[in-house]
């Protein structure tokens, strides 16, 4: 803990992008919309963010984020209250502030403070009344209006509801900040050991490991060589635990890795042979099988299920005979662990397709763990969806949410009227839900019912944990263009340009004055490492837009591309600071584009 700091610099640009799924305290979708809009700086914003976040100083949210960005005055309810709520844009936000503000205004010494910050949480009309007449009594005392004395005790009614004290809310936001800093300096550890700590969930699993792609942190399937009971870090990737896979108990793995442990598995008939059946049986083999653990040894899931009965025997026997090899003069030479000396080869048949596997690990880890039906769609998902099918359970009953994924089923109804209607299922990488399309809707959406996958908008239905969307729009999504949509290619940069022959985009003076023919744009060069943070570099752009065009500049093809329109951004420190974070320093760059390469009309590109 010594060595974090409280001024880290990859933990505090964490926050303001919201990435912090499976932070204490700031994981909720709540929490991570007020982090995207307050953009905290530091320790005290962290303090003040699980402060604000609460019935009663919620309502008070949006007055701290436009004070703190200077957008809005801070206004105070006497001046006299200045130096008590100046820290918090004058909110209030601690339990504290209440005690100072009686003593102030009202002349109340701290211990009697302290009786109305407990009676006023109390809620209880008559003590409310009583506490009023005392503390507008002490205010007229004092020389305050009476008006300001009522209005100021209003607020600390409403405040009152579930108000933090702030050495309580300090605690949480250690805590809170050591989640974060652990998730922005060891990625994979931390995020290797969350799932394991809600490996009983495979909803949660989901979401952690939805957040390790975001990361572009790869997560790996599991492997009988290679996997433990729980999440592990190889090699800065994360390998599923084998407890995840359902039918596979305790006592199997503890057994598998016992017989691991003298020598690695090197087929599946010397898994079988190996293995004790009573404590890894067929059913548990199979779910191996299913989930992968095998594919490094044979890839073919199809011909390990087939020959899976008839090796099952075999290893028993090849078990049987072992045992009583032990028990002979002869057994006692026998070199102990050699496999078997039989070639073992699987039936000729072809695999099942790419699809079904990820359908088995589906079934059988609770996700997509390979590869995903989503994957076409990625982009859309992130830039139409702005909840996840998981972050549901923490919306408001009501709220308006769209959301994206693969519909996976469709059932059709007809109304005791007559008319037609449809309940949906809708899935992301993250759950399912249930998708209402009342006839309206359905005879206007229809056709859009034939797509693999579609975006909703629509109002939440909550009913205790039962989640339903009752839509009032209905989308198909089609497969992702190239990244970010580009609207065009740009000629390759002049070879005799300096810069571009270091691989860089060709330097024409950024504060050079523009004339006819020449155009500023911002280039983000982009290394062939880099090519995977895309969908991160979209989000960075999409958070920072203006008036400037951007191009992609591709060092290993020497080659630009011009993103549409909407991709245009603000060059602030900020943005220049977040994209050399996740690209290099270096990576962003104010030109001048001149002749013929200058991208024309860039409000009307695509």
């Amino acid at each position: 803990y010594a060595e974090m700091g409280m001024d880290d610099r990859l933990t505090i640009d964490l926050l303001p992008r919201g990435d912090t799924d499976g932070c204490f305290q700031l994981e909720s979708s709540g929490v991570k919309h007020m982090l995207r809009e307050l953009r905290p700086t530091s320790f005290e914003d962290i303090i003040a963010v699980i402060s604000l976040y609460r019935p009663g100083p919620m309502e008070n949210i949006p007055t701290f984020i436009r004070a703190k960005h200077g957008e809005a005055a801070v206004r105070y309810p006497h001046p006299d209250l200045k130096n008590i709520l100046e820290d918090t844009y004058g909110v209030i936000v601690y339990q504290e502030q209440i005690m100072q503000i009686a003593s102030q205004m009202a002349g109340f010494s701290l211990g009697q403070a302290d009786l109305l910050r407990r009676a006023v949480g109390k809620k209880k009309r008559e003590v409310l009344d009583e506490q009023r007449a005392i503390f507008v009594a002490g205010c007229l005392q004092k020389g305050y209006e009476e008006r300001l004395a009522h209005e100021v005790y209003d607020l600390i009614v409403r405040f009152a509801n579930y108000g933090f004290n702030r050495a309580h809310a300090a605690a949480y936001a250690v805590l809170a900040y050591q989640t974060c800093y652990l998730k922005a300096n060891h990625p994979a550890a931390y995020m290797a050991a969350l799932l394991s700590g809600v490996m009983a969930s495979h909803r949660k699993v989901a979401q952690y490991v939805d957040d390790c792609r975001r990361m572009n942190i790869e997560v790996l399937p599991p492997d009988v060589n290679r996997s433990e009971y729980r999440f592990t870090v190889e090699d800065g990737k994360i390998r599923f635990g084998l407890l995840t896979i359902k039918h596979v108990g305790v006592a199997a793995i503890q057994n598998l890795v016992q017989m691991r442990r003298k020598r690695p598995f090197l087929s599946l008939i010397d898994f079988l042979e190996r293995v004790d059946a009573r404590a890894c049986n067929k059913k548990a083999i199979e779910s191996l099988i299913r989930a992968g653990c095998f594919d490094e040894m044979h890839g073919n899931r199809r011909a390990m299920l087939l020959a899976l009965e008839e090796t099952a025997e075999q290893g028993r026997l090849r078990q049987r005979d072992h045992d009583d090899s032990q028990m002979s003069l002869f057994g006692m030479i026998e070199e102990q662990g050699q496999a078997s000396e039989e070639p073992f080869t699987l039936p000729k048949t072809g695999d099942f397709s790419e699809r079904e596997r990820l359908e088995m690990e589906k079934e059988y880890l609770g996700l997509y763990v390979s590869g995903s039906p989503l994957t076409p769609y990625r982009h859309q998902l992130e830039r139409l969806a702005d909840k996840r099918v998981i972050e549901l359970l923490e919306t408001d009953d009501g709220a308006q949410v769209t959301i994206c994924g693969l519909l996976r089923s469709a059932k059709k109804i007809q109304t005791k009227k007559g008319a037609r209607m449809a309940f949906l299922e809708v899935e992301d990488s993250t759950g399912i839900v249930e998708v209402v399309l009342f006839p309206e809707v359905f005879k206007r959406s229809e056709p859009q019912l034939q797509a693999e996958a579609i975006a909703v908008r629509g109002r939440l239905q909550q009913r205790g944990d039962e989640l339903k969307v009752i839509a009032d729009r209905l989308k198909a999504l089609e497969p992702d263009r190239e990244e970010f949509e580009p609207a065009q290619q740009i000629d390759r940069p002049d070879p005799s340009d300096d810069r571009a022959a270091q691989g860089g985009p060709p330097d024409a003076g950024s504060d050079a004055p523009e004339r006819e023919g020449e155009q500023e744009v911002v280039y983000l060069r982009i290394r062939p490492e880099d090519e995977q943070r895309l969908m991160r570099l979209e989000r960075v752009i999409q958070q920072h837009p203006g008036e400037l065009p951007v191009l992609l500049f591709y060092t290993a093809t020497r080659k630009a591309r011009a993103l549409s329109a909407r991709y245009a951004v603000a060059m602030t420190p900020e943005f220049v600071r977040e994209v050399e974070q996740l690209l290099d320093r270096g990576s962003v760059v104010k030109k001048m584009l001149r002749g013929e390469a200058t991208l024309r009309n860039p409000a009307h590109r695509m």
